[in-house]
């Protein structure tokens, strides 16, 4: 893949990422067990791929240096698991790094931990979920409220302290060359 920067990934609040990191992510996804299900090399499709990994492997790296800077503990737990409902809500890109990395499931916990969802969110679900138990209605309803707060995070911190390179652009963004929508 050509681009003006072969050596970095992105850049972390003005700081380099290294390439390597995607390469060699790539390289454990191409040896492991659903590697017939990847795009053939130097695709299109698997030029995307390599966009993919890098969104998450960037995504992962930001949530290292807020975990840094708030403190965090470097091995927190596991935070909440991630049912097929919470990945989708998160999107492929943060469900993976969240999966991936200790790093993001402890700024997502400390960012969300006062997330409260309204009580009248709780009342409006109740009416088409009547045979579930209150607390475990509310206790959804929160954790997907959680989620909502952790991707906006992830959004805002991503445009304002990453910086993309040309080749590594979102898979989504519109003026990359790969970008076009098939069924």
């Amino acid at each position: 893949m050509s681009h003006s920067h072969p050596e970095v990934a992105g850049y972390v609040d003005g700081r380099a990422v290294p390439r390597a990191l995607v390469d060699d992510r790539i390289d454990a996804l191409r040896r492991g067990p659903r590697s017939a299900a990847l795009p053939v090399i130097g695709s299109s499709e698997d030029r995307q791929l390599a966009r993919w990994v890098a969104q998450v492997v960037l995504t992962e790296q930001l949530c290292e240096a807020e975990a840094r800077a708030r403190g965090l503990p470097e091995s927190p737990g596991e935070g909440p698991g991630l049912d097929q409902r919470a990945a989708v809500e998160l999107g492929s890109i943060y469900a993976a790094a969240y999966a991936g990395s200790a790093a993001v499931r402890a700024v997502y916990s400390a960012v969300t931990q006062a997330v409260e969802p309204p009580e009248e969110e709780v009342a409006s679900l109740r009416r088409y979920r009547p045979a579930v138990p209150l607390e475990e209605l509310r206790g959804q309803i929160r954790e997907a409220a959680r989620r909502r707060a952790f991707a906006h995070w992830l959004d805002a911190g991503r445009a304002a302290r990453l910086t993309l390179v040309p080749g590594l652009e979102h898979p989504g963004d519109p003026h990359q060359p790969d970008n076009h929508h098939r069924h």
